[in-house]
């Protein structure tokens, strides 16, 4: 519902009316997916409510880009191609490939993208401590990087 904004003639922003239920079911399929966190990686992850409005951010951010996230042990990237992939958001990412170090993330991506035919999703090994591959085939970077306040900073 655009207009104007107590008579001052500009136009308010109108939000995308988004199914809550269809998204945090979306949300909790990618939640299924992801493998369980281990602490010596300080790896914490998210509720569904925040993974959800995180994902819903990113998505209008990033929208019609080629997005890499270094670091998704959230799954918000799954998240995001997922919850466009089924309609639930008209907008996200043309493509995003997941830099990770912990394989199992990697290999839950791929799994993810592989059984709901995401083609539009990829995940590549990758640790922060090496050059980055091919930095000049995305147009924006999403970065998870560890916090390392759990194990006196070794994951860092």
């Amino acid at each position: 519902m655009g207009g104007a904004a107590g008579g001052r003639g500009y136009a308010t922003p109108v939000a995308e009316e988004i199914d809550l239920r269809a998204a945090l079911n979306a949300v909790s399929d990618v939640i299924q997916n992801r493998p369980r966190p281990l602490r010596e990686f300080d790896q914490i992850y998210m509720k569904a409510g925040d993974m959800m409005m995180q994902s819903e951010f990113i998505a209008r951010w990033a929208d019609g880009k080629h997005l890499a996230f270094i670091g998704d042990g959230d799954a918000i990237s799954v998240c995001v191609v997922y919850l466009r992939a089924r309609g639930i958001l008209p907008y996200g990412p043309e493509h995003v490939t997941v830099f990770d170090f912990d394989e199992r993330i990697c290999n839950a991506v791929l799994r993810f993208a592989d059984h709901e035919r995401l083609e539009n999703l990829d995940a590549r090994l990758y640790n922060c401590l090496d050059a980055f591959p091919d930095a000049g085939g995305f147009d924006a970077f999403y970065t998870n990087p560890p916090w390392g306040a759990s194990n006196d900073g070794e994951s860092v």
